[in-house]
């Protein structure tokens, strides 16, 4: 549900002013949007990304998202690719990086679910570890429990922007138990923009991901 999914049950992630439990965290037609990815040029961030956040703000993440929204985001998606310097799968990405906007059904079906019928805020965060060839998609819920997906993520030998992925298990933690389920799917996501501050990507189901840097990665084990 964060960065892509494949086939799908990954994850993606703007906090909502609670802690919630984490268990033991470890620190270490479509239109085609994807272009060629990017890197943020010298001298600051490119309008367009600005301009998506203006575009995103008041979505609810994007899920309030109306088809002439996302066609305006598509074309700043479209600046980004076409106006910055191309963005490569590195160190850079080792992050815990939280969800601003996406357009990935599942994940917003599950936090806007679990706000309307059980009145829960939600937290969604992407956690990346090029390292320890890592991903793990994450929401976590107001009560404490979370819904988590471990892949596997590899480099791609033919696109130097592409990050491949593949499920490896995933969980629903609650907090008094935890309930193992099959993980199904894989797929990849390709970076479009990168700076200190934000991440931009498009994945396999050509979904976009706008993601923010909170620190070193934070895992959920």
């Amino acid at each position: 549900v964060v960065g892509g999914c494949g086939r799908r049950c990954g994850i993606v992630r703007v906090r909502s002013g609670f802690d919630g439990a984490r268990g033991r965290r470890r620190a270490v037609g479509r239109r085609d949007v994807i272009g060629r990815a990017r890197k943020k040029p010298e001298g600051g961030g490119p309008e367009a990304i600005q301009r998506i956040l203006g575009l995103v703000e008041g979505t609810q993440q994007g899920q309030n998202l109306g088809a002439g929204a996302r066609k305006e985001i598509e074309e700043a998606c479209n600046s980004i690719a076409s106006t910055s310097s191309p963005v490569e799968v590195n160190d850079e990405l080792s992050k815990s990086w939280k969800l601003v906007f996406t357009t990935e059904k599942e994940t917003l079906f599950i936090c806007s679910s679990a706000k309307k019928l059980l009145g829960l805020d939600t937290e969604v965060r992407q956690v990346i570890d090029l390292e320890r060839k890592r991903l793990q998609n994450r929401i976590e819920f107001s009560n404490g429990a979370s819904f988590v997906v471990d892949s596997s993520l590899s480099t791609d030998a033919k696109n130097d922007r592409r990050a491949n992925f593949e499920f490896t298990g995933a969980k629903l933690a609650l907090p008094s138990s935890v309930f193992n389920l099959p993980p199904v799917g894989k797929g990849w996501f390709d970076n479009l923009y990168i700076d200190e501050t934000y991440r931009l990507a498009v994945d396999s189901r050509n979904d976009i991901l706008l993601v923010q840097n909170v620190g070193e990665p934070d895992f959920f084990d």
